[in-house]
């Protein structure tokens, strides 16, 4: 992939995901894109330069007791319109890091309070 040239757009997208603390694709396509191909194209660009990361909500519920067995569990929410399995994006940590963001965005505790 090429390197990539910011567009206000972004810099708008990344604000949004530091605010929220993650989106889903739905989030940002509904906020900043028009249509659904142009904003997986520009996610995977900004994934791909490291501003972004996109995981499985999932991984952020496993323990490392859980990982090793192989299991999971994932918080009942109430009223959540959010699978397991869904993916999400965050900023990516080398980008959050050179800016002095914190890694607390990152823990379980801050994602189930965002969800919440």
């Amino acid at each position: 992939m090429p390197e990539i040239i910011m567009s206000n757009r972004d810099w708008d997208l990344l604000r949004y995901v530091e605010e929220q603390g993650f989106a889903t694709f739905g989030q940002i396509r509904q906020n900043f894109f028009k249509n659904e191909s142009t904003c997986s194209h520009r996610l995977k660009v900004l994934c791909y330069n490291k501003y972004l990361e996109k995981k499985a909500l999932i991984s952020f519920f496993k323990s490392e007791k859980e990982l090793l067995e192989q299991g999971y569990y994932f918080p009942h929410i109430l009223n959540l319109n959010i699978r397991s399995s869904q993916h999400i994006y965050h900023l990516g940590r080398s980008y959050a890091r050179g800016f002095g963001k914190s890694s607390g965005l990152f823990k379980r505790s801050m994602v189930l309070h965002q969800l919440i």
